[in-house]
């Protein structure tokens, strides 16, 4: 049964998603509060959610 272009396109972002909002999380929760990291992580999470809730 082969995916159609559609399907294969979900399946990456949510894919693509998924592995960002883990690694984000990892950032968040093991960072110090002051760490340019820890701004960097809630960036990417905020564009993650702007992204899936246009």
């Amino acid at each position: 049964m082969a995916a159609t272009p559609s399907k294969l396109k979900i399946q990456a972002q949510t894919g693509i998603t998924a592995v960002l909002l883990v690694f984000c999380i990892y950032i968040i929760a093991t960072e110090p509060s002051e760490s340019d990291k820890l701004k960097w992580a809630f960036g990417v999470v905020g564009i993650i959610i702007g992204y899936w809730l246009k």
